[in-house]
């Protein structure tokens, strides 16, 4: 943890998962009944001409019986669910060096994210600065009160870093001007 690329990116880190098209086999198990061995086709660009890249599937088995897709990724092997869309060909996130945007996030971010969560379970709005959310009926009120008590401490926890940077902002014995 902590190596080259990781941490808080300001948009110059490495790229996200979400900035790039996906395929998902279990979306196409849903659609398509599919077996071992079986090869899909994505279109793909190669020398600005659009060709079929061929991928193809392994199962494993589950548990309780059944079987579960993968798909082989065509640059490393690897069975993997996802596959992204780069600039010419389908591949995994290991491949096409990928992260997940939650990664990439300081501590603000992640306490901002938990405050919107939690007030978006109690029917509030994910604005920090409006009134408390009131108990969303059929929540048992134990519930309203434990998700309650997170999201205070969690809005307290923004509030003590948003002070903490107003204070680094502001030296000390400066008061802010307001605006004319």
């Amino acid at each position: 943890m902590g190596g080259r690329g990781s941490g808080r990116s300001y948009g110059f880190g490495r790229p996200t998962v979400g900035r790039f098209e996906r395929q998902d086999v279990r979306d196409e198990a849903r659609e398509w009944p599919l077996k071992p061995g079986d090869e899909i086709g994505f279109e793909a660009w190669d020398d600005q001409q659009r060709v079929w890249q061929w991928v193809t599937l392994s199962f494993t088995p589950c548990h309780f019986g059944g079987m579960r897709p993968w798909f082989d990724c065509p640059g490393c092997g690897r069975r993997v669910a996802i596959l992204y869309r780069g600039p010419r060909w389908w591949l995994c996130r290991t491949c096409m060096g990928l992260t997940y945007q939650s990664s990439q996030e300081g501590e603000l971010d992640r306490a901002v994210r938990r405050v919107r969560k939690l007030r978006g379970r109690l029917d509030g709005s994910e604005t920090i600065f409006d009134p408390w959310p009131v108990k969303p009926p059929r929540m048992h009120q134990r519930t309203y009160w434990r998700l309650m008590g997170a999201l205070m401490a969690a809005t307290e926890k923004v509030l003590a870093y948003a002070a903490a940077w107003l204070g680094r902002t502001l030296h000390d014995g400066d008061t802010p001007t307001p605006a004319r």
